[in-house]
């Protein structure tokens, strides 16, 4: 038209109406959808609503203060050694039903693998060296001497591992009476500044029920280092068995001990003491109970009956042959387990984030509950969702005046967030 120019209002109006025509009502399109609060006066689902707080309000009552989710918790590492000492002052005068030479009580009749000749070993002898989590207590001995008639460098002979026959098989004499001394440290690994040697903490050792069978406070100042050892880190070989579980899930009617019939080979009648028995020694830690800087321990055992232990050495005998021992025992392994907590701010923030978190969670499962499960779902429902007048229609002059507004309630025991699309 001559004369007139178009404005850009104009333009963008026209344009909206062009697109609406082909996609519908653009307000309808991208409605923007935003809360009111809507009090429900039906203490039906106020009452479901406040059941849910308390229940969540508890759970974090739990994680933060009983599961203590204010500290960083780390598995603490450390250092374990063990020593054995045999014990054989008055060995010439016990009952030893095992040994068919039994100094007392005796002679006993052989029985294969339960009574057989036994001999007398020194700690030395008895013992094989270990370091760090391991030890072996040997109870049967097995020794041969084999003979090399081939030189090592002649590959065409075929006897390279001949043996003359000559072969002793007897058990080692009052193992069970030997004792171990087991001497360990613990520190924490990263953000647990923590580090403690046995003297300076307190444990328990647990048998198989689960009952405390022996203290070991911290070392006293009036107590000596040997005192001390003899007192806290001292166990006999058949106090351990004794302690033991027989498998993780085994049963506790009945204390081990190295005459306990052998699991090795069931349809045999050998016992513990012939085939060995490995002993796994729990060292379970813990410092979040109480003050922190305070290290507990907790000694549990389990007993694996079925595993056979063997060490096998080639010695010089005395007569200057060479000589293959084959030892059976008792294997003793420590294991250190446990966690070792600090305080951390950034944990206690996190846990608290979460925790609190979970308290819009009641909110979202009521409004659900209530929009699609209570009986007056529909009735709810018409209060919840409200739509505004056409905006867009409004700005254009098609309607004079807006919507009238909502008339506020009282206060009610369910509060619940209206869907409001503008």
């Amino acid at each position: 038209v001559p004369g007139y120019t178009a404005k850009s209002e104009d333009f963008s109006m026209g344009l909206a109406d062009t697109i609406e025509e082909r996609f519908g009502d653009l307000d309808d399109l991208f409605a923007f959808q935003t809360t009111k609060v809507v009090v429900i006066k039906d203490r039906a689902l106020g009452l479901l609503a406040l059941a849910f707080k308390v229940c969540i309000l508890a759970y974090i009552i739990f994680t933060v203060v009983i599961e203590k989710g204010y500290l960083v918790i780390e598995g603490p590492m450390g250092t374990t050694r063990m020593s054995m000492r045999m014990h054989l002052d008055s060995i010439d005068e016990r009952d030893l039903p095992y040994c068919t030479n039994s100094p007392r009580g005796g002679p006993y009749p052989a029985a294969a693998g339960r009574v057989g000749t036994c001999s007398v070993l020194q700690t030395e002898q008895a013992a094989v060296p270990a370091l760090g989590d391991q030890l072996f207590a040997t109870t049967r001995l097995s020794q041969s001497y084999p003979t090399y008639p081939c030189p090592v460098t002649d590959f065409s002979c075929a006897s390279q591992n001949a043996n003359d026959g000559s072969e002793v098989d007897f058990f080692v004499a009052g193992v069970e009476d030997a004792t171990i001394m087991i001497v360990h440290t613990v520190e924490g690994r990263g953000e647990v500044k923590i580090q403690r040697h046995i003297r300076e903490m307190t444990g328990v050792v647990k048998n198989c029920k689960g009952d405390v069978v022996k203290e070991m406070p911290k070392k006293a100042k009036s107590d000596t280092i040997n005192e001390d050892i003899i007192k806290h880190r001292i166990f006999k070989v058949g106090d351990l068995l004794k302690w033991a579980r027989q498998g993780i899930h085994g049963s506790c009617d009945e204390d081990l001990t190295l005459d306990t019939p052998s699991g090795v080979n069931p349809e045999g009648d050998s016992t513990l003491r012939y085939d060995g028995v490995v002993l796994h020694v729990l060292l379970n830690y813990d410092n979040t109970v109480g003050d922190r800087a305070e290290v507990e321990y907790e000694m549990t055992i389990t007993a694996m009956t079925k595993a056979d232990p063997k060490y096998v050495t080639l010695d010089i005998a005395p007569d200057g042959r060479q000589q293959i021992n084959n030892r059976h025992g008792v294997q003793i392994i420590l294991v250190q387990t446990g966690k070792l907590g600090a305080f951390s701010l950034k944990t206690l923030v996190i846990s608290m984030t979460a925790s609190l978190g979970l308290l819009a969670v009641a909110q979202t499962i009521t409004d659900l509950l209530a929009k699609f499960v209570m009986p007056l779902k529909e009735e709810y429902s018409k209060i919840i969702f409200e739509y505004s007048q056409d905006f867009s229609d409004f700005k254009r002059g098609k309607d004079d005046e807006m919507s009238p507004p909502l008339i506020a309630n009282e206060a009610a025991p369910a509060h619940t967030s209206r869907v409001y699309r503008m």
